[in-house]
């Protein structure tokens, strides 16, 4: 039986699926804005080995319009600078040959093992703490694989645009990697994004500070009960908080006091 399935993906072309026994196991996506045409050829007898199917602008595989939107349903953030989804890659089921047209920040928030196979025969292998973040340039065609017995789950930040060609650094004075940084502790820094590691204890209070640019995201690795106070003095409750949570917000000065009974953590992906 065959479905065809007119499904608007923003931001991205498929490119490749993983087939294993007639059902889709994963789905990728990349490349420039539009609509395109998905074929989908289900019920398929007898069933597919695994292997790799390549396609262009149409996929031929065992997929149902329920898959598709459960993978629309992983993106948490779309904007004009940042989209921000949650994958989760499963053992030893090797995605497509693949590639990202856009440079990366990846934030892991498990522990796991990975392989990437690149087209020209390199092979990098990865073993990520829960945590860990990490830069992912744009290009190179490559099949990955959770070799880990656990699925991972990663934070992917696709960066729209580029950094800007003038750029105006932080106020020193209100820098939090500058001011604080015990609590701040800067991890890497390019021209499109600041990256670092922010943590409160059990009833601490930040400094006043500033984030600049054209936003940032947050990705909290513990859960959050907490109030925010803004350089006009005003003070309101944060929403609720879970480990695992990413947010969005602009430009902004602000100090976050910590009223939960534990240590906050986040990773902090200010977009320049």
């Amino acid at each position: 039986m065959t479905e065809v399935i007119d499904k608007e993906i923003d931001g991205a072309v498929a490119q490749g699926a993983h087939l294993a026994g007639g059902k889709i196991e994963h789905i990728f996506i990349h490349g420039s804005n539009g609509t395109r045409r998905l074929h989908a050829l289900s019920n398929q007898t007898p069933p597919i080995s695994p292997r790799l199917v390549p396609v262009s602008l149409t996929l031929m595989t065992t997929i149902v319009l329920s898959m598709l939107l459960a993978f629309a349903a992983d993106v948490k953030i779309d904007n004009s600078a940042v989209r921000v989804l949650i994958a989760t890659d499963e053992p030893h089921k090797p995605t497509a040959l693949h590639r990202h047209e856009r440079n990366r920040v990846m934030i892991y928030l498990t522990d796991g093992d990975q392989s990437i196979h690149y087209q020209d025969g390199r092979v990098d292998v990865h073993h990520w703490k829960a945590g860990d973040a990490a830069w992912s340039p744009a290009g190179g065609l490559h099949v990955s694989e959770n070799t880990g017995p656990e699925p991972l789950r990663i934070v992917e930040i696709e960066l729209k645009q580029p950094g800007p060609a003038h750029g105006i650094g932080p106020n020193p004075k209100l820098d939090p990697v500058a001011i604080d940084p015990a609590h701040n502790i800067l991890l890497f820094e390019n021209l499109q994004v600041r990256v670092f590691r922010s943590w409160r204890e059990a009833g601490g209070t930040e400094m006043m500070h500033e984030h600049t640019g054209k936003g940032r995201v947050g990705v909290f690795l513990t859960d959050l009960n907490g109030t925010v106070k803004l350089a006009d003095g005003s003070s309101s409750a944060l929403p609720k908080v879970t480990a695992g949570d990413v947010a969005w917000s602009g430009p902004v000065t602000h100090a976050t006091t910590n009223l939960g009974p534990n240590r906050m953590e986040m990773i902090v992906v200010e977009v320049k």
